[in-house]
């Protein structure tokens, strides 16, 4: 149920992060590499650009979901803080 909730008041917006993510992704030459785990990185690869890199991307797309932050459907996040109070966890009001 709450996945047919998500899909029906919350695609477009997911949508939206979605593609944006691909475009800024995108920006990037197709052997870039985001890895997490600095193991997996291939071989002659920059560890320090590897970071750089991936801390970029995580702060451009943080701030997508900062600017957009009064797009997120009302009924999401009615739904949330509905649960939220059900559930007794307690508000953040930073």
């Amino acid at each position: 149920m709450l996945s047919v909730v998500a899909y029906n008041h919350g695609y477009l917006y997911l949508r939206m992060f979605v593609k944006r993510l691909i475009y800024l992704l995108h920006e990037y030459p197709p052997d870039c590499s985001f890895e997490v785990e600095v193991s997996k990185l291939r071989a002659g690869e920059d560890v320090a650009r590897n970071i750089a890199r991936l801390t970029t991307v995580t702060q451009k797309f943080i701030q997508f979901l900062r600017d957009a932050t009064n797009q997120i459907p009302t009924f999401v996040t009615r739904f949330f803080s509905n649960l939220q109070i059900f559930l007794n966890i307690p508000q953040n009001h930073s």
